[in-house]
């Protein structure tokens, strides 16, 4: 659904999520990898925001 935003009409996209790709505390160390590795790509293509 990325692919369909249109960017003129929603200049911001932003992708709620339910943990961070990316953190620096130790407890949750590596929590978001698994994420980063599916989702970061699509994230950069489509220009994600937020």
């Amino acid at each position: 659904e990325l692919q369909n935003v249109d960017r003129e009409m929603t200049p911001w996209l932003i992708v709620p999520m339910h943990a961070p790709l990316y953190n620096s505390n130790y407890a949750h160390y590596m929590e978001g990898e698994s994420m980063c590795v599916v989702f970061e790509k699509w994230f950069v293509k489509y220009k994600v925001d937020l």
